[in-house]
């Protein structure tokens, strides 16, 4: 009795509390670029309040660009001042566009003069440190919802050279790679994709119910599971995994869950 117990307190250790664990929010991630303390502070301030709204925030601030690329953290919004010391917040979005980095970029300054400079980069928003109370938290407000909401159905995977977005609807299974476990493995039906993060990581950031985990180095899409036997879980493409009789009730569950939600 003892024993038995023990297997499903390590089961649950590796898929988590079912139900909350897959439905946990997206993370969104967001840096601040800013040299000046008080207007690093204002504009955390205006993002700590949209937290209020949108708890999935998480927030890092650098006080130059140098900083901000030695850490190669992936963000999806970027508040920059242009005027930094070092490496301008113009130079550091040319860098970051070079390199195929899409981040939605809100440039903030107190001159309106490199309004054009914004453009070419293709920042989501310019804003004029004089008009950050009228204008950022709108403008902060409105990108956060569209973020969030395009979160929903894909990832952007690859390394800076060669980004591609990648649907959920297209995963067939996710593995952890062989050679170190460093490395996540997006399966489709037509190729493998890699991502630098771990599973439990991932799972925290795709928060969608079609992911089943099915131990530490597989996860799988309801959408394309052919069928359940006894022992085996058949994937379309001719895919299969062995089960335990602890993980085929929980896939049946998790079936279950799932297509109530549809």
């Amino acid at each position: 009795m003892q024993r038995s117990r023990s297997v499903v307190s390590l089961f649950k250790e590796i898929v988590g509390e079912s139900k909350d664990y897959y439905r946990r929010e997206k993370m969104l991630r967001i840096a601040v670029v800013e040299d000046h303390p008080r207007m690093q502070r204002v504009v955390c301030g205006y993002i700590e309040k949209a937290k209020e709204e949108f708890p999935e925030i998480q927030t890092r601030t650098y006080c130059c660009g140098e900083d901000f690329l030695q850490v190669k953290e992936r963000y999806d919004i970027l508040i920059l001042d242009i005027d930094l010391p070092g490496i301008s917040g113009i130079e550091l979005g040319h860098r970051l566009r070079k390199n195929g980095d899409d981040t939605a970029v809100v440039f903030l300054t107190a001159y309106p003069q490199y309004a054009a400079e914004s453009y070419v980069i293709e920042a989501w928003q310019y804003v004029l440190k004089e008009q950050m109370e009228e204008r950022f938290p709108e403008i902060l407000h409105r990108l956060i919802s569209s973020l969030l909401e395009e979160k929903k159905d894909y990832r952007i995977v690859g390394d800076g050279c060669g980004k591609e977005k990648l649907y959920y609807r297209d995963i067939l299974y996710i593995q952890k790679d062989k050679k170190g476990g460093k490395y996540a493995e997006y399966v489709t039906g037509e190729k493998i994709y890699r991502e630098r993060i771990s599973i439990g990581r991932l799972l925290e950031e795709i928060g969608d119910e079609r992911f089943i985990l099915l131990d530490r180095g597989h996860v799988l899409n309801v959408q394309h599971i052919e069928k359940l036997e006894r022992g085996w879980v058949y994937l379309l493409g001719g895919h299969r995994f062995s089960v335990s009789r602890i993980q085929y009730s929980h896939i049946k569950e998790r079936i279950a869950c799932y297509m109530e939600g549809l």
